[in-house]
């Protein structure tokens, strides 16, 4: 009987120091996670290395179950040497499922969503546009590595509206 004592007193020491880890593990990822905003400058200038366009956004948001999901608001994309944006994207937000993922890798995107989408196209005199991308952007030095189309799923995408302006200098006027 004694030895039982002992070995279940062992036992339990085990269990509550892996509840101890498990916990303190939760508590870490929590923190790690808890302001997604923490990121949202590195998360803008990745962006905008791997797309040659400066991208900025007023709010980052997550969340982790039941499935993954980010939110982006207030979104300013412009060439990296323009001033005005050539879009303003008031949301988007991106909802992929978590058990696809888990289980097998499979990255199935259930949504993506976009709000009030407006572009501002212009070309001025000299034929010089808001829309092209620096060619040191457009070639850069290191390829781009891209995930298999394969292994990408998506269920639904959705445009809130859209308010397209195009404006040529060369011509009196503009196009909306």
């Amino acid at each position: 009987i004694r030895i039982l004592s002992h070995i279940s007193k062992f036992a339990l020491s085990i269990l509550f120091v892996l509840i101890l880890l498990a916990g303190a593990g939760y508590v870490g990822v929590r923190m790690l996670l808890s302001d997604p905003d923490q990121y949202r400058e590195a998360l803008a200038e990745q962006m905008a290395a791997k797309t040659g366009y400066a991208i900025e956004f007023e709010a980052l948001e997550w969340q982790l179950w039941p499935d993954v999901a980010i939110r982006l608001d207030g979104i300013a994309v412009s060439a990296l040497t323009g001033s005005k944006p050539l879009a303003v994207i008031d949301t988007l937000a991106i909802d992929v499922k978590l058990m696809p993922l888990l289980r097998s890798g499979e990255l199935t995107i259930d949504a993506v969503t976009l709000g009030a989408v407006k572009l501002h196209l212009f070309v001025d005199a000299n034929g010089q546009t808001n829309y092209a991308v620096d060619d040191a952007a457009q070639n850069p030095k290191t390829p781009l590595t891209t995930a298999p189309t394969s292994d990408l799923a998506l269920s639904s995408f959705t445009v809130e509206s859209i308010d397209i302006e195009y404006i040529d200098a060369k011509i009196a006027g503009e196009i909306t």
